[in-house]
């Protein structure tokens, strides 16, 4: 079993704040960069988050899409740079939550995969009941202005 950290706190002592930071608790921002299949898209990115304890990676991120996407494109989201993940080349694994809210027509949930892409290692959705990625198929669509697109995800670093 492994230890429990303390935070270098003693028992009865309150663990606060400041100590939370100096372990890396602290929210941090980035800029995710948004695809359809192989081309960037323009977004405005209304929350991107992630907050580093220990190993674990805690990974946020909504954005609104102001540039539209081509048809049958796979959807992906870059994480962070700077770390090394522990899923290494080839992997697909389930690391949280992704969404989609197609503008007017519907809601769209699924798994948020980890893809371990060069040069960035990106997420991407698959819908419930299928194995290929949101945008490409299950659901198709063509990424309109006013989209959102999120996930959620936690994920180990070495």
């Amino acid at each position: 079993m492994a230890t429990q950290y303390t935070g270098g706190t003693v028992a009865g002592q309150i663990l606060t704040a400041a100590t939370m930071n100096s372990i890396g608790a602290a929210w941090e921002t980035y800029t995710p960069v948004f695809k359809t299949g192989a081309t960037t898209r323009t977004t405005t990115v209304t929350y991107a988050r992630y907050s580093l304890i220990q190993k674990l990676l805690t990974v946020q991120v909504e954005l609104s899409c102001t540039e539209a996407g081509t048809a049958s494109g796979a959807l992906s989201i870059s994480l962070p740079t700077g770390f090394t993940y522990v899923r290494t080349a080839g992997t697909l694994a389930t690391v949280g939550t992704f969404s989609i809210l197609d503008s007017g027509t519907a809601f769209y949930t699924g798994n948020a995969m980890y893809s371990a892409s060069a040069p960035t290692p990106i997420i991407q959705g698959t819908a419930y009941n299928s194995t290929d990625f949101m945008g490409a198929s299950a659901p198709a669509m063509t990424i309109a202005v006013g989209d959102k697109v999120s996930f959620s995800v936690t994920i180990e670093i070495v």
